[in-house]
């Protein structure tokens, strides 16, 4: 009875219920777990079971998976190829080998941050293409596919990716039937390693993109009598935008002209093409302008036909009267038009093969993604720190705080003692504190906005006469409340990424989510969460309309630059400025329609590295003298100059310039949730980059004052490049400044950086002067060992600093120099002669960026001092005569050693080692 009477009581009776009932909740969520995994399983074992097939298939001896996929990753089958940081298309064929499947095609990152998917509708024992576009980070090296269905994910494929090239190499894609029928367009093809710098791969129309953006790792594209396959709207739209950014089309005729002139590609064509005839080995090609006339190898047949009218169509070579070699100017790239097939070398000189093949592959170099990477992290800061609701007054909050201390102590002590009550004033005092707590938020939360907000910052490069440009938009969008968004890109189509933000030689890897879907109506980004009174911001990369584009013609005259530019996009070039390595010159507004003659001498020019030969500050987490938070002041004042240091550390002469202005109106449209009417508001950034090079005529030597010092940021254990270091020491050619900056815990001392005790470091060294279209006659860099810190010394460290005969006494020291056929560090006395020169110097110098890459070891036993004048250098290169001795527009005499030469000198090399 006593027992039932304490079971009873109200106390012990409530509690027993409440664990009765928490155990049974908890069993039945465990029996619901049980139950759903039981399903899932039992469904993914029956469609295994349904879709997989102990039986043979006809022609297969072994089992198969219900779904099989082959990747292609870019424009070649079996030739993967990519740049770093690029956009590259991919084509995934999938074979349903059983019943109907309809889901979704999913690609993820090995990192996990991002998604891509497609939907997919495979009938039974059907065969379907599926086409996407996906960003490579650097590190990336593999692709996970997979097929879901519902809440099934089937893994179908893994893919390994080959390693990133550099950016100068160029890729020649050709669309031919016959793989290897080109790779004497490739550079050097009798070494093993054929196509370094241009590198060969092979397409089917099929496989061209069909966004403008995955072309950014081809530069020419070939037709030469392969397939003739119609290629889809989509796909011609994003042929037409890739040329007129600056690529490259090469059409060669020959006995298929027939299918060229039914191909897509006839727009592109520069004559009629009307039938055929042969010329017979030994004939003679005339150039209207040159008096270096080419003779015919063998016989060949060319197509005949009658030139259009256009104004922007040149004839470079004629066989009698018939267009041989033809270029046509299509907005900043062009067209190449060949009369014959170019499947073999057409030349019996080699030289003039050799230039032919130059002439017909070379490009613009590619737009680095590192110049736009490098500045997220300041333009991704202005745009957070423009929405940030701004803070009340220091006095508003000192007042605010004082009044609810005066309220909750003093006052409220007094009345209700007063009162006779003063135990209230226990219960009063939170009350009091919740109410203040609520003010506060009150406060605060009318300093926020109420409703979505987007804010656009936009870089747009682009190239001169180019109606479209290559853009990234920063997006920041703001909510008011916590939500999933879903955004449409479609008009024009934009390709999302997080920002990711360098730091060092790394860049931070973003943690945030990004599902990313391919469908009819172009890219989105599903389910994207953002918080309440956040914002997230996206980096997009898409096409931009620039109307008929700016045309700049502006040249070297002495020490001035002249010419003009001419406005032609729609809009008006806000405050342009034009920058040149260290240097830049304001101009006026352009309006549109509008022609502004330049004539600027450079001793006038201000320099852009805050006149201190400082770099532009990066962000800094404060934007307080953005009084107004504008972000057309943010762009002339911060992004302008950035932007320009950023290109010259990659781009470090003087044969190259950028025109840059501000455009006052949003580059990117798109949609919200299916709202296309959102408040966006937005400024742009336009860079145009176009060449300013000097004439050059006859023998030069480039001295050490001719040469810039950049640390590479690459140590030899491969953790990236840096912010290069820019400058140099001295006045040379165009000017100098003063090596400046502090990178990587390297010391910083009177222009000199210090080495660590038997530590490694790589540098480079960069020409102001264009070296394209010279021939390099002899080429020697020797260290000064006393400008390094080494000296004649004696007693107890004689072994640590001593120079004997000139040189280090220890052995430990190096100066290495890479060869670029075969990507090795070779020490300087392994490949000079007797006379201090570098045996077959255009191995080691690249003529397309003017660079030499050098590798540095400290001794074990102490550390040294490296600048600009701890090496000697010497370059003698010979630019020809003005007159004579020309081939479409190379000094004959101009190119490197032939094949065998280079052959003969890499004999030399291994022999040495």
């Amino acid at each position: 009875m006593q027992l039932g009477a304490r079971l009873l009581e109200p106390k012990r009776f409530l509690t027993r219920i409440r664990m009765l009932s928490l155990f049974l909740f908890g069993s039945l969520l465990m029996v619901l777990f049980v139950l759903c995994s039981s399903e899932q399983a039992r469904a993914q074992e029956s469609f295994s079971k349904t879709n997989r097939s102990d039986q043979a298939i006809p022609g297969i001896t072994e089992p198969v998976d219900p779904i099989t996929a082959v990747v292609t990753i870019g424009v070649d089958s079996e030739r993967p190829y990519r740049r770093a940081e690029s956009w590259v298309p991919l084509i995934v064929e999938l074979t349903n080998h059983k019943e109907a499947v309809k889901g979704e095609l999913v690609v993820k990152m090995k990192d996990g941050s991002v998604r891509y998917s497609t939907p997919i509708d495979l009938p039974t024992k059907a065969k379907k293409t599926y086409d996407l576009t996906v960003f490579f980070p650097p590190t990336l090296d593999e692709l996970e596919f997979h097929v879901q269905i519902g809440r099934i994910q089937i893994p179908v494929e893994t893919v390994t990716v080959a390693t990133t090239y550099a950016e100068t190499d160029r890729f020649i894609a050709v669309i031919s039937d016959e793989r290897g029928s080109h790779e004497h367009l490739a550079h050097n093809q009798e070494e093993e390693t054929v196509d370094l710098f241009r590198r060969v791969i092979y397409t089917t129309p099929s496989l061209l993109p069909k966004y403008s953006i995955a072309y950014q790792n081809l530069d020419v594209l070939i037709w030469d009598g392969g397939q003739t396959t119609i290629i889809n709207p989509e796909q011609e739209k994003a042929l037409e935008s890739w040329i007129q950014m600056g690529g490259t089309l090469v059409l060669a005729a020959g006995e298929r002209w027939q299918e060229l002139n039914d191909s897509p590609f006839r727009l592109y064509i520069p004559q009629t093409l009307d039938g055929s005839r042969v010329l017979n080995a030994g004939t003679q090609l005339i150039n209207p302008e040159e008096s270096e006339l080419p003779v015919l190898n063998s016989s060949i047949v060319i197509a005949t036909g009658e030139l259009l009218d256009d104004a922007k169509i040149k004839v470079l070579l004629k066989a009698d009267d018939d267009p041989f070699l033809v270029e046509r100017k299509w907005g900043a790239g062009r067209i190449v038009y060949v009369a014959s097939s170019i499947s073999n070398n057409l030349f019996a000189n080699p030289i003039r093969n050799r230039i032919f093949n130059e002439y017909l592959t070379q490009s613009f170099l590619p737009l680095s993604a590192r110049v736009v990477g490098r500045l997220d992290e300041s333009t991704t800061g202005f745009l957070r720190w423009m929405i940030q609701a701004e803070l009340p007054g220091t006095w508003f909050i000192a007042i605010y705080l004082g009044c609810y201390i005066l309220l909750v102590v003093p006052i409220n002590y007094i009345v209700f003692r007063m009162l006779g009550r003063l135990e209230w004033a226990w219960f009063t005092v939170p009350i009091w504190a919740i109410i203040f707590a609520y003010g506060a938020y009150y406060i605060g939360a009318l300093r926020q906005q109420g409703q979505v907000s987007v804010n656009e910052i936009s870089i747009v490069e682009a190239r001169s006469s180019a109606n479209a440009a290559q853009s990234t938009t920063f997006c920041s969008v703001y909510s008011p409340m916590r939500k999933r968004y879903t955004f449409n890109f479609d008009n024009p189509a934009a390709f999302p990424q997080i920002p990711t933000v360098y730091t060092g030689r790394r860049n931070t890897i973003p943690d945030k989510q990004l599902f990313i879907q391919y469908a009819n109506t172009g890219p989105q980004v599903d389910n994207f969460l953002i918080h309440h009174w956040s914002q997230e911001i996206l980096r997009t990369q898409h096409e931009s309309d620039l109307g008929k584009g700016v045309d700049i013609d502006l040249k070297w005259q002495g020490d001035n630059i002249v010419g003009n530019v001419t406005n032609n996009t729609g809009q008006i070039l806000l405050d342009p400025t034009i920058y040149i390595k260290d240097k830049k010159f304001n101009l006026a507004s352009i309006n549109d329609g509008e022609t502004l003659p330049i004539n600027h001498e450079i001793l006038k020019m201000r320099n852009f590295n805050n006149n201190q030969g400082n770099p532009p500050m990066r962000f800094q987490g404060n934007y307080q003298r953005y009084n107004h938070r504008d972000p057309a002041k943010f762009i002339q004042e911060n992004l302008k100059d950035t932007y320009a240091y950023e290109f010259f550390a990659e781009f470090p002469s003087l044969g190259m310039a950028v025109l840059s202005a501000r455009l006052n109106k949003p580059q990117l449209p798109f949609s919200i949730n299916n709202n296309p009417n959102i408040n966006l508001k937005g400024d742009a950034l336009l860079c145009q980059v176009f060449s300013l090079k000097k004439t050059m005529h006859g023998r030069i030597i480039l001295k050490q004052d001719a040469w810039t010092l950049l640390d590479s940021g690459i140590r030899p254990g491969g953790q990236g490049r840096i912010m290069p270091i820019q400058g140099r020491v001295g006045g040379g050619y165009g000017g100098g400044m003063v090596v400046y900056g502090m990178q990587q815990g390297r010391r910083f001392e009177q222009g000199q950086f210090h080495i660590q005790p038997n530590d490694e470091w790589n540098w480079d060294f960069a020409s102001d002067i264009s070296l394209t279209g010279g021939k390099i006659e002899s080429f020697s860099i020797k260290p000064n060992y006393a400008a390094m810190g080494f000296q004649n010394s004696s007693g107890r460290n004689a072994l640590k600093y001593q120079l004997v005969n000139g040189k280090p006494a220890d052995n430990e020291y190096g100066i290495f120099i890479q060869d670029l056929y075969n990507q090795t560090f070779y020490p300087i006395s392994d490949i000079t002669d007797a006379e201090g020169n570098v045996i077959n110097p255009g191995r080691y110098i690249d003529k397309i960026t003017n660079v030499i890459s050098a590798r540095i070891k400290a001794p074990p036993n102490r550390d040294i001092r490296i600048g600009i004048n701890s090496f000697d250098i010497r370059l003698q290169i010979n630019y020809g005569t003005e007159t004579s001795g020309k081939f479409l527009g190379y000094y004959v005499d101009a190119v490197e050693e032939d094949a065998a030469l280079a052959k003969k000198s890499k004999t030399n090399l291994d022999a040495v080692q």
